[in-house]
Formats: structure tokens, C-alpha cells, sequence
């Protein structure tokens, strides 16, 4: 859905420059934003919408903390999950160099850990067996 508002975001100016508002860029910046705002809302939430927090005493900067690590949605930019260190995690393509070309050579899950090989590995020289 998110995607979607973001496409009609686009239709509707027109007259925004699209080197200027690309997807990687806003789109990036909105899902830092959705993520604050969702983390917050589930913090506050159980807190009971608590307006007396001392937040130099309370477990308030912790839970919070804990509820952005715990976010996963999908964003503008796709799914959005944190790994322990807050750090999103993301698909990833990886690449073998041949013939001077980069060549795709499997898919790496990073929210499943799960690698998908989609052609073997070659390597350079006269080998009977493929080295580990």
C-alpha cells in the first residue's frame, strides 16, 4: 500500500524533479520516519499515554529502543526489519567477477538467512574439485 501512495505522490507533482525525489532517497527517509512513529506508538501505548515520564529514571529510552529493534513492516522501500543492532536488514545480490563482467550468481534472504544459488561458481585454472 505504501508503495502505491508514493506512486500517486508522484503523479499528483508532477512538477518535482525525479532526480530530486527519487525512491531511494525520500523513500529511505519516510521509512526512517515510519519506523520512529511506529516504535514510539507501541512504546507510549504501554505506557498508558503516561504524561508524568521521567525519562532520566523510567524504562521509558529502553522499551523504546526495544520496540524500534522489533519493527517489521513493509515501507516505501520495501520490508522493513532491524537485525540486534538496529542496523535494517536487506536482500542482497551476489556477484562473481568473470571475464571482467559481474555476473549474479545467488540471492541472499537476510531476514530468513537463507541463500539462493541461481548458478555455480566458476573458478580460474585447471581444477578437478572446487575449492572450499
Amino acid at each position: 500500500a505504501s508503495r502505491e501512495l508514493y506512486r500517486d505522490f508522484l503523479q499528483s507533482n508532477s512538477h518535482l524533479d525525479a532526480d530530486t525525489v527519487s525512491i531511494s532517497d525520500l523513500g529511505v527517509r519516510i521509512d526512517a520516519v515510519l519506523t520512529a512513529a511506529l516504535a514510539l506508538n507501541r512504546t507510549l501505548r504501554k505506557y498508558a499515554y503516561s504524561t508524568e515520564l521521567d525519562l532520566d529514571e523510567s524504562p521509558f529510552k529502553d522499551q523504546l529502543l526495544s520496540e524500534i529493534r522489533a519493527v517489521d513492516f513493509e515501507g516505501f522501500t520495501g520490508r522493513v526489519k532491524l537485525d540486534g543492532n538496529g542496523d535494517r536488514l536487506a536482500n542482497a545480490v551476489v556477484y562473481q567477477i568473470r571475464n571482467f563482467e559481474s555476473v549474479a550468481v545467488a540471492f541472499f534472504n537476510t531476514y530468513d538467512n537463507i541463500i539462493d544459488w541461481s548458478e555455480e561458481l566458476q573458478f580460474s585454472g585447471k581444477r578437478e574439485i572446487t575449492p572450499w
